[in-house]
């Protein structure tokens, strides 16, 4: 996802108010889902947090693709990342049992 935002970034998003308002609102229209997939007592956890997933990859891309240097986008991809495995490793706990 870095590397596509960083392509991007090279292709004229930087500075450009009409790439950053179409990933705020793809952010938005993903995290707006994940709420709609969750409502209920049918809600789906998968698709919810497949949509909110997707929220939160839109938003940080968005940041990436609109930002001058590289340093905020690798800030964001490892704290990320970290985020990812911190979440992933009580589940894999839970397999393991």
């Amino acid at each position: 996802m870095l590397a596509l935002a960083r392509v991007w970034n090279a292709n004229g998003a930087e500075h450009s108010i009409g790439n950053a308002v179409l990933m705020t609102a793809l952010s938005l229209g993903a995290a707006a889902a994940g709420v709609c997939a969750s409502v209920g007592r049918a809600g789906d956890s998968v698709i919810a947090g497949t949509a909110f997933a997707a929220s939160g990859g839109l938003a940080l891309a968005g940041v990436a693709g609109c930002a001058d240097g590289l340093s905020l986008p690798m800030l964001l991809w490892a704290l990320a990342t970290a985020v990812a495995y911190g979440l992933a490793a009580r589940y894999w706990r839970t397999d393991r049992r």
